[in-house]
């Protein structure tokens, strides 16, 4: 793993959370509202379409920005698709089932604000649903990093394991 692989990592979970605050806090502002209801019952059909709008927005954005970010990489061993695929893959469906737990704990607590279109609150639930998803990213991007495209990966997790790569 390259030295400034931390850096790399953390410039481009950087940009990618930068990107997230601006796209979620606009759905948190104008698509959050049409389920304010449902959220303020805790509906679990509500939260799974929540879930999915925002996974779905999540991948389209996650996939470019990190096919972009390897395309301008100075590295000279690049992400294969299939790689970056796989990692997108495995960061969304962490997120999804984190983002479930929120939707069903935490979207409650703010249901009449967010019926309101409160900006403040939309604002708030972007800020921690952004920290969360900066330090899952982190974390996968890493984990990625460490990953060579040639090696298998039950010798990835077994090198993880005993130490060999590591993550934070």
């Amino acid at each position: 793993m390259q030295q400034d692989s931390k850096k790399r990592s953390h410039s481009e979970v950087t940009l990618n959370t930068g990107v997230a605050f601006i796209v979620g806090t606009l759905l948190n502002l104008f698509f959050l509202p049409y389920f304010a209801e449902g959220i303020a019952q805790q509906d679990l059909l509500t939260a799974v379409i929540i879930s999915i709008v925002f996974t779905i927005a999540s991948y389209c954005r996650a996939y470019s920005l990190r096919r972009t970010f390897d395309r301008f990489s100075k590295k000279r061993r690049k992400d294969t698709k299939s790689k970056s695929h796989s990692e997108i893959v495995l960061n969304i469906g962490v997120g999804y089932f984190i983002a479930m737990a929120l939707n069903l704990t935490f979207l409650p607590l703010f249901a009449t604000e967010i019926a309101e279109q409160n900006i403040a609150i939309a604002l708030m639930i972007s800020v921690v649903y952004i920290f969360i998803s900066y330090w899952r990213s982190f974390f996968l991007r890493r984990l990625f990093n460490g990953f060579k495209a040639n090696a298998s990966f039950g010798k990835f997790f077994h090198q993880v394991k005993n130490g060999e790569i590591k993550l934070l």
